[in-house]
């Protein structure tokens, strides 16, 4: 599973990409009953010869709509009216691209939904799909974007390519920058969230060696906070930041390559503890819980990294000072990739992973 999303009458959706005998990509939906009841899971959409399907997106209210980003040699956004009864295509002519990576409903506006291909800009629609637009976005390829929750007519736009947060206040018609990090020190935006007190903006940043992730540099990366102020350099956070969680204690960040921090004002303090020497791969804040799911698939090297005892797949609950795991050995025999909490069912939760999407009815 690759990407989770929560839906209306308790139900839930699920993306899975095509294992190695595999020619198609899924989204699958859950009906409300016995969480591991196989049968309530179903199929609604295939998608013969796609790569995978990276993001969903649903709609305000009791019958949304629902978005899927297929990637591969035939990448389209997909949109259905009926939570999944039926499916269709829903990128016009020109809207062509090798992966959708990320797509977003404006909240105030849920007819308003914007796409972003991977190398190819960035896109929305005003009617739900039927039409789109191609923005006159700066950066040919985002590393995040995020639609302002006080103001959905504001967007913010993390480049890919260099270290440039842009900001739009016409709903992506036009952009200007809105801080730009030296070039010198920075390679490009790892991560964005938005937060009570600003926008977290972490950066990959650069040695003498090249990236400083691959040139052995203590240090790979730095994380900002924008606020009325301007950017704030976060300080004992020098990795880049993979996802950012919003708790009552401050802001969560699992690092790049290991380490988890509790950001508090301009400083981050290394709450890692006894948290083994791993990557994390997310962070989510649920019921007051704090909960970071764990495993690597790549190494440094860029070699898979496949049954290594030293790496750990788990998810951990912060507490006090300390972590504890929530699962016994290694039973997804996967890196977890992304945590989801179930809005209307407190306690449920589900993992994605490589081997499929897992779920907890009392919070692990």
């Amino acid at each position: 599973a690759y990407a989770l999303q929560a839906g209306p009458g308790k139900t839930l959706f699920a993306s899975q990409s095509p294992r190695k005998f595999e020619d198609h990509a899924s989204v699958w939906r859950y009906r409300p009953g016995d969480p591991r009841d196989q049968s309530r899971w179903s199929e609604v959409l295939r998608v013969d010869g796609a790569a995978g399907i990276t993001d969903l997106a649903l709609g305000p209210g009791r019958s949304p709509a629902l978005y899927a980003g297929v990637t591969g040699d035939d990448a389209a956004v997909w949109g259905s009216r009926d939570l999944g009864e039926s499916w269709e295509p829903v990128h016009a002519d020109g809207f062509d691209f090798v992966t959708v990576h990320a797509v977003a409903i404006d909240p105030a506006m849920p007819d308003t939904v914007y796409a972003a291909p991977w190398g190819a800009g960035l896109f929305r629609s005003d009617d739900a799909g039927t039409t789109w637009v191609e923005l006159q976005a700066p950066s040919v390829s985002e590393a995040a974007f995020v639609v302002d929750r006080d103001a959905p007519e504001h967007i913010y736009l993390a480049d890919r390519t260099r270290p440039v947060v842009w900001d739009s206040f016409d709903r992506g018609d036009t952009w200007a920058p809105l801080v730009e990090f030296d070039p010198v020190a920075h390679y490009r935006v790892m991560a964005m969230a938005q937060a009570a007190d600003g926008l977290y903006v972490s950066l990959l940043d650069r040695s003498p060696g090249g990236l400083a992730v691959f040139a052995g540099a203590p240090d790979t990366g730095t994380t900002f906070r924008l606020g009325p102020d301007g950017p704030r350099r976060i300080d004992g956070l020098t990795r880049s930041a993979l996802a950012f969680a919003e708790a009552e204690d401050g802001v969560y960040a699992v690092g790049h390559i290991r380490g988890v921090y509790l950001i508090r004002g301009d400083r981050a303090e290394d709450v890692t503890a006894d948290l083994p020497a791993v990557g994390f791969n997310d962070v989510l804040v649920h019921e007051g819980e704090v909960l970071v799911a764990g495993g690597v698939d790549l190494g440094q090297d860029l070699k898979p990294v496949v049954r290594d005892p030293a790496v750990t797949n788990n998810i951990y609950r912060r507490v006090g000072a300390s972590w504890e795991p929530l699962l016994e050995g290694d039973p997804f025999a996967s890196p977890i990739k992304h945590l989801e909490a179930d809005p209307t069912r407190p306690g449920m939760l589900h993992a994605a992973t490589a081997t499929g999407l897992h779920v907890s009815p009392d919070l692990g």
